[in-house]
């Protein structure tokens, strides 16, 4: 059987290219914490949480309402809305799935995310795998029954004890997609189920920054800044649901749900939110912290506003027409 074709984010991305842009986004967020620019960034960051604050409660005035979820991401991600906001629909779509048995979350990063879903979806504990060893205790502190250590497409065999793996939008970020799916299948039982979220195609033209370029015929430029975010955010991966079919097979699962994530609208909106990774010397998310842990009022309205925004922007559901991301479903075959 012949190896697939690699499905990129455009030909342009390579690994040499992504890792340069990170370190160089990495440079200017540690610039923002240097004078004068730390100061400059919290005003920002402040005047980012009062438009929420009042956007907030105009959403209450019409009655919108905000939900547990909203309330216990908006604890973690206050200082950073638009991370609540990308949660909050993924794990809606990971709240309908059905679990049972033992279960791995890959690239489980903190365990903030999986420890919800933990805790709403009844799990019977989460084995964590990231490639982060300062995240282990983290991931601890949040319900996993055990963490380890490894990147997906380089780790160690283990034997095939898993009922199901979720991924949270992680695959993406994978190099060498084909050994990491390989070595996930060898972690499942026969029939186990990987889910996962990932954007789709349709992200890169949906993003406000390409939009608004486009809407002024400025073509080259809006392409050009759909492959500067790919490079930043390090996205090796961005297949159709015929590619991740594809490369599915290939490694021994069968795709049996595909479920349209992250409308247009709500994409616009988290790039909203997300401004200062465009201007990341006034990088903001850690003042914000910082400030909110020696002022608890505000991290109480910050909390609120949160809330209120993500359960108003998550009433509504994306489409198949205007979904910019997957959910995907796949059972693992039982060679």
């Amino acid at each position: 059987m012949l190896r697939p074709t690699e499905v990129r984010s455009g030909e342009h991305l390579k690994e040499a290219d992504a890792s340069g842009a990170h370190q160089k986004l990495q440079l200017e967020i540690e610039i923002s914490r240097q004078f004068p620019y730390r100061f400059i960034a919290l005003a920002f960051g402040i005047v980012q949480t009062a438009t929420l604050l009042i956007g907030a409660a105009l959403l209450r005035i019409f009655g919108f309402r905000k939900e547990l979820l909203d309330q216990e991401l908006a604890t973690h991600y206050h200082n950073v809305p638009e991370m609540a906001l990308h949660k909050k629909i993924e794990l809606q779509a990971f709240l309908e799935q059905t679990y049972t048995g033992k279960g791995l979350d890959l690239g489980c990063g903190n365990g903030v995310v999986g420890g919800i879903l933990t805790r709403m979806a009844s799990l019977d504990g989460l084995h964590g795998i990231d490639h982060d060893p300062a995240a282990r205790n983290l991931a601890m502190e949040n319900g996993y029954a055990a963490f380890t250590v490894a990147e997906l497409a380089t780790m160690e065999p283990m034997e095939r004890t898993f009922d199901y793996a979720i991924s949270v939008c992680v695959l993406e970020h994978v190099r060498d997609l084909s050994r990491a799916l390989e070595n996930i299948k060898r972690l499942l039982r026969p029939g186990g189920k990987l889910i996962f979220s990932t954007p789709a195609p349709a992200y890169r033209k949906k993003m406000l920054g390409y939009r608004v370029r486009s809407l002024f015929r400025l073509r080259a430029s809006a392409e050009a800044f759909a492959s500067k975010c790919d490079l930043s955010s390090m996205h090796y991966n961005i297949l159709s649901e015929n590619g991740w079919r594809e490369r599915l097979a290939f490694a021994g699962f069968k795709v049996i749900q595909v479920e349209p994530l992250f409308s247009q609208a709500q994409l616009g909106f988290y790039d909203l939110l997300n401004w200062q990774i465009y201007f990341p010397r006034f990088y903001c998310a850690d003042k914000l912290q910082n400030f909110a842990f020696k002022h608890p009022h505000f991290k109480r309205l910050a909390c609120w506003a949160t809330a209120v925004v993500v359960g108003a922007m998550t009433a509504s559901r994306a489409n198949k027409e205007n979904a910019t991301h997957y959910m995907i479903v796949a059972t693992a075959d039982g060679e």
